[in-house]
């Protein structure tokens, strides 16, 4: 029996996105379960879903699973995935129909194809946690999470747990989902939280991303620093940037809705490690130590700006960091 034209071509989608499937299937590798394999490159935000009126005055707890693991991994670059990919395709099809069926295919495969790409380049920035990994699963996220309390500075005092069911009533309920990365020099560790904010059982009143980078240190073997004394400085870090993406995250609720006379964008620099960045963000906060920043996505960025005007005038200039 002869196919039409319209179904020859329907098979041909079909078997594509059944290839695509098989290639995204075959390049999942098995790999340590505290080492994250999602190959997103930065986080993607989201601003208030609702306008927030009143500022959480009274009780915020902060909601950890205590079986929730901590989820890390190398940091990557994904500049170069995909590239060369595509290429200039010829699409031998006999009309129109055919035509969109094998741009179908071809964005299929391609899609397919990068993902696997990325995934190896993942897996390659991975490596660099190996002699980390005993340490790391040695760490618990929900005891991370109390040690971070006593840190605040803006939410000082009024976090007052990390189970919601720990204060009932509770005002404010506060929903994190964390991944920390390690540059390739292992000169700094980098927080991405995702912090969704609401009221009792609400629906958020409050949901972003928050990526808080710490300062590099200048340590000659950042390997025995992070590890010396069981990981002692590890876990320190990891503590200081939790606190810090919380401050950040009830700062800006707090805030309300972005105020139009705040400074305008401009182009930041930063340290990621040894590796210089820059970001095109508005200032939302600065003080001696670090700013917080607004990025084009709409999330918050908090870092160690390298110029000096940003920072108050009565700060004292800065050291080199070696925490």
């Amino acid at each position: 029996m002869n196919l039409s034209r319209s179904a020859r071509c329907a098979g041909w989608v079909l078997l594509a996105c059944m290839h695509a499937s098989v290639l995204a299937q075959d390049a999942t590798a098995p790999g340590t379960p505290a080492v994250e394999q999602a190959p997103s490159a930065r986080p993607t935000a989201e601003r208030a879903v609702a306008p927030v009126a009143a500022k959480p005055t009274q009780t915020i707890v902060l909601s950890v699973s205590p079986q929730a693991k901590l989820q890390v991994r190398g940091q990557a670059s994904f500049d170069a995935a995909g590239s060369g990919a595509g290429g200039n395709i010829m699409y031998p099809a006999p009309n129109a129909v055919g035509l969109l069926a094998a741009v179908l295919t071809h964005a299929l495969i391609a899609d397919s194809t990068q993902q696997a790409e990325r995934r190896r380049i993942q897996d390659k920035a991975n490596e660099v946690l190996q002699p980390y990994l005993p340490i790391i699963d040695k760490l618990s996220l929900d005891q991370l999470w109390r040690s971070a309390l006593p840190e605040l500075k803006q939410a000082q005092g009024r976090i007052e747990g990390t189970e919601a069911l720990a204060v009932p009533g509770a005002d404010w309920v506060v929903e994190t989902s964390t991944l920390f990365s390690l540059t390739q020099d292992q000169r700094a560790w980098i927080l991405d939280a995702e912090v969704s904010i609401r009221r009792g059982g609400s629906t958020p009143v409050w949901k972003n991303m928050v990526r808080v980078v710490s300062a590099p240190i200048n340590a000659e073997s950042p390997l025995a620093y992070w590890t010396d004394a069981e990981g002692a400085a590890l876990a320190r870090q990891k503590v200081a940037l939790l606190a810090k993406a919380l401050d950040a995250a009830v700062a800006d609720i707090e805030r309300g809705t972005p105020n139009p006379s705040e400074p305008p964008q401009r182009t930041y620099r930063y340290q990621e490690g040894g590796t210089e960045r820059m970001e095109r963000a508005q200032l939302v906060h600065a003080d001696c130590e670090r700013a917080v920043l607004r990025t084009l996505r709409g999330g918050l960025l908090s870092v160690v700006l390298q110029s000096q005007t940003s920072r108050p005038a009565d700060c004292p200039p800065r050291a080199t960091s070696t925490q």
